[in-house]
């Protein structure tokens, strides 16, 4: 296939259709935005001014994905991330690069109407994806299939349900994140009702990565006993870089462990549960650390040397509070990586 026919491939058109030619944009261009040139509209919030602050404003979305049950540019959220994944793929093709070196200036949106979006989802989100609720007003977005996430993703005000319809193994959770880039998941609901997933009921899981960080804020979680977030042992990982810092601030979890595994004893992983309601607090690693404060926890949280009902600390706890919000959607440690 010729290079122009790839290119036309990718942004969903016929090479052969006569059609206005597409260049990436210049510094002094606004950004691309949807077919109809819209630019990000991010929604009105009031009282939550972390949400405010990790937002990615910084960065241009180079295209941005109306998904609307009448109308849009996709009306399934199938299509919104095939058409945002291409948009993605169309513009770094066009300046010699590909998804594999996506940085926060590749950002891409889906900007969700209300509804429930019930269709399954087989793709795989493209990185720096922010997805976010056109209205702000809890619980009249959703989406009703687990999803396989990917680093520098931004999800703001849209419920996930993994449905009890999943006949497979696979979607295991509402969200199975493969960290990277920073990660935020915020004012949402997560529940897991699929019970032939290989996940059921827990909520979230994560293979991590050293030095990502991930993010929770009002996150409430509605099903299972605990998260399964963990790194990937020594096998992949030094002790002497960066840990994987997890955060949940302001969320609710009935029944349910705030839980991360480091997979080894030797890297600095940090686990901050900040005013927080819930079961418990779980950390495997002998050389990572708990933060908890401001939290209401069935079981206070203590150092173990075993933990039972993944409850129990085996690094070292503390009360500190001062945890290190991702202003802008990234970490320091990715602002410093992308020279931001």
């Amino acid at each position: 296939m010729k290079d122009a026919s790839i290119l036309f491939a990718l942004l969903g058109q016929d090479a052969d259709t006569p059609s206005t030619p597409w260049a990436p944009p210049t510094a002094s261009d606004p950004p691309p935005g949807t077919s109809t040139g819209e630019s990000v509209t991010w929604p009105n919030l009031i009282g939550d001014d972390t949400t405010l602050s990790v937002r990615p404003i910084d960065f241009t979305s180079i295209a941005t994905i109306r998904l609307s049950k009448t109308g849009g540019d996709a009306s399934t959220f199938q299509d919104a991330v095939v058409l945002a994944s291409n948009r993605q793929n169309a513009y770094l093709y066009s300046i010699g690069r590909s998804q594999a070196t996506a940085t926060p200036n590749d950002r891409v949106t889906i900007s969700v109407e209300p509804g429930e979006y019930t269709e399954p989802v087989s793709t795989l989100l493209p990185p720096f994806l922010s997805v976010v609720a056109s209205d702000p007003t809890p619980g009249k977005t959703s989406i009703h299939y687990g999803l396989e996430v990917t680093g520098g993703l931004y999800w703001e005000g849209v419920d996930v349900v993994n449905p009890d319809t999943i006949p497979s193994f696979d979607p295991k959770y509402c969200f199975h994140v493969y960290a990277g880039s920073t990660m935020t998941f915020t004012r949402c609901t997560m529940t897991n009702k699929a019970t032939k997933a290989g996940g059921y009921p827990t909520p979230i899981g994560m293979d991590g990565e050293q030095g990502a960080t991930l993010l929770l804020h009002r996150v409430t979680l509605l099903s299972g006993g605990y998260t399964n977030l963990h790194g990937w042992g020594l096998g992949a990982w030094s002790a002497s870089k960066p840990g994987m810092t997890v955060i949940f601030n302001e969320c609710s979890f009935k029944g349910g462990s705030f839980y991360y595994d480091s997979l080894n004893d030797s890297t600095k992983d940090e686990l901050w549960v900040q005013n927080c309601t819930g079961r418990a607090v779980g950390l495997g690693g002998k050389s990572t650390t708990a933060h908890v404060a401001g939290s209401t926890l069935d079981t206070p949280p203590t150092v173990v040397s075993v933990r039972e009902n993944m409850a129990g600390v085996l690094g070292t706890l503390d009360s500190r509070s001062d945890w290190p919000v991702p202003h802008g959607g990234l970490s320091a440690s990715d602002r410093a990586k992308y020279g931001v």
